[in-house]
Formats: C-alpha cells, sequence, structure tokens
C-alpha cells in the first residue's frame, strides 16, 4: 500500500477473495482496537 487512499482497493480485493465483512473489519484493527480496550 502506498498510503491510506489504497484502503478501497485492499478492502474490493479482500471481498473479492470471500471474506466477510466482519473478516475484514478485523484484518482492517478492529482485533487490535480490542486489544487496547481489554489493556485499559
Amino acid at each position: 500500500m502506498k498510503d491510506a487512499t489504497s484502503l478501497p482497493l485492499v478492502v474490493a480485493s479482500l471481498r473479492a477473495r470471500g471474506y466477510a465483512d466482519g473478516d475484514v473489519r478485523k484484518i482492517l484493527g478492529e482485533n487490535f482496537l480490542r486489544l487496547l480496550s481489554a489493556l485499559r
């Protein structure tokens, strides 16, 4: 990825490969945010 403007292409590619929306959200950082919340 060059920068954040490429993010829609990453999302489209993941969906084209059969990833569900929930999985895409996890890949894009939802798991990391959950971890940060748990460390509070």
